[in-house]
């Protein structure tokens, strides 16, 4: 109908308990339906083309009549390449390019397969680690199986052995091997391939952990013989040295003083620990404020002068070599030597020949050599160390030390507190040294002004003066202020008259020219 034609209302709806049973039946017979064969032919366009986005249909039956058969039956004629030319999405020349596309361009080579089977993490830290090492994977893998020193560093090496694959890594890795094939289409990646390469080098951890042993040893061994040698040469300094002796009587003797009438006082010695007192017992009184090392520094000045400059002598003194064994550290260096002991004597079991041509490598029975060497010197030290807990013994009963094991001191914290207690002394000892010398200018700046025959007051008021050149710049100022002025004209032309200022022991007015 047309406008304002009034349609009739729908007719109700039907009741909700009879729509399940007829959806029921209607997917009962759209299941039963069977699939319509399509009866049109299968025509693709040359080109892009526009599409439409319509709702279709297949007619089922043979004996159906429907306008959809009659066009079926008819046929049409259309003129597809206007069609694709009208509504291509590429332009009027696109099936053309895509023919001539479709025609030139080769076949696609087929991917290629990257196998990968660490994980991702790992395999990062293998491409991190390769960036670092010089040459290809061939050049790197010839320097580990001669253990060549001039291609790989001793840095180098060390990154080889931490990122060496592990027992279960390369347990998968040989297993992926196996299985694996390997071609043009299969590759392995690039961390695997070198997880691979490393592990065809015959002995490939024993090989690094030789090499790194070895790079390391020297540094090793200088810190094992730098500790033993301080530490020997700061308790013979401790037992024999008349100074470091003046200067324990002298704390003994004060704090014995400090703690007359007590329980405390009368001490024939003390322990160690009591070192430390001494700086935190601070003067009452006095010009400056000090502890009680600062007076027992002046009292060893004065009773044997020269001691302390001496016994703090760069490279010589007693005090210097006692502060270089505090800068050890006993205990670490002992545990360092058992554990590179334990490493040299556990490589060389690795490379005992238990059968006549069990071990045909020449690189390493030539590196079992340098081990054994190694081992020799490692033992060389442990006797020292063993004489150095002899000598620390007799150190202790030297300072009347008692107990043994645990209840005793070891001797870092031996060397420990006499570090404290020396750095103190050697700080005060410095200050007075400043302070002496102060006092020595001064005097000498006191001679010079009596020389000239000026009061110490003038010659302290004579560094405020101000310069000549000043004064001349004033006088200036003051001439051109007042020019212009008849009565002020002569005042200006006149120098003020300075009585206080002094150069040379002449008035530097008396050298003024008037005009």
């Amino acid at each position: 109908g047309g406008k304002g034609v009034t349609h009739a209302p729908p007719p109700p709806a039907p009741k909700a308990e009879g729509r399940p049973h007829a959806k029921a039946r209607a997917k009962s017979h759209s299941e039963a339906k069977p699939a319509v064969e399509p009866r049109k032919p299968d025509v693709r366009p040359g080109v892009q083309v526009k599409r439409l986005f319509w709702n279709t249909f297949r007619v089922g039956g043979v004996n159906s009549n429907t306008v959809w058969d009659a066009i079926d039956k008819e046929g049409a004629t259309l003129d597809t390449k206007e069609l694709e030319s009208l509504f291509a999405e590429t332009g009027v020349t696109a099936k053309n390019e895509v023919a001539a596309r479709l025609q030139e361009e080769p076949a696609r080579s087929p991917t290629v397969r990257r196998i990968r089977i660490l994980h991702e993490q790992r395999r990062r830290q293998l491409c991190v680690m390769m960036a670092r090492l010089p040459g290809s994977v061939h050049d790197t893998m010839q320097a580990v199986l001669s253990m060549d020193a001039c291609c790989l560093d001793k840095d180098q090496v060390m990154l080889l052995l931490l990122n060496a694959p592990s027992q279960e890594e390369a347990h998968l890795l040989r297993k992926a091997q196996r299985e694996e094939t390997v071609d043009e289409l299969n590759v392995w990646d690039t961390a695997e391939e070198f997880a691979l390469a490393l592990l065809a080098v015959p002995r490939f951890q024993l090989r690094l952990q030789v090499w790194d042993f070895e790079n390391s040893f020297q540094e090793v061994s200088d810190l094992l013989y730098g500790t033993v040698r301080d530490t020997q040469r700061g308790l013979t300094c401790l037992q024999a040295s008349p100074r470091l002796r003046h200067l324990l009587g002298l704390t003994l003797f004060a704090g014995n003083h400090l703690n007359g009438g007590t329980p405390r006082g009368r001490a024939d010695g003390f322990s160690i620990d009591g070192l430390a007192q001494a700086c935190t017992v601070r003067m009452s009184r006095g010009e400056r404020q000090g502890t009680l090392v600062d007076f027992i520094v002046q009292q060893m000045d004065k009773q044997y002068p020269g001691e302390l400059a001496e016994a703090f002598e760069p490279q010589r003194g007693e005090g210097e070599f006692v502060l270089a064994a505090g800068r050890r550290r006993l205990d670490d260096a002992r545990l360092e030597l058992s554990r590179t002991r334990g490493r040299c004597c556990q490589m060389l079991q690795a490379l005992v020949v238990q059968k006549p041509g069990q071990c045909d490598d020449l690189v390493l029975l030539q590196h079992r050599e340098i081990l054994a060497m190694a081992n020799a010197e490692l033992e060389q030290l442990q006797v020292l160390y063993v004489r150095l807990d002899e000598a620390y013994d007799a150190t202790c009963s030297w300072f009347h030390m008692q107990g043994t094991g645990s209840a005793r001191k070891t001797v870092d914290e031996f060397f420990l507190a006499w570090s404290a207690f020396l750095h103190d002394v050697d700080r005060s000892r410095r200050a007075l040294q400043q302070q002496e010398q102060q006092e020595v200018m001064r005097q000498r700046r006191l001679e010079r002004s009596a020389s000239r025959g000026l009061s110490p007051q003038s010659s302290r008021s004579f560094s405020r003066l101000p310069s000549r050149e000043n004064l001349h710049q004033e006088r200036e100022a003051a001439q051109q202020n007042h020019e212009g002025h008849p009565d002020n004209r002569a005042r200006a032309r006149t120098p003020r008259h300075r009585p206080d200022i002094v150069e040379g022991g002449h008035a530097v007015g008396a050298r003024c020219n008037t005009n």
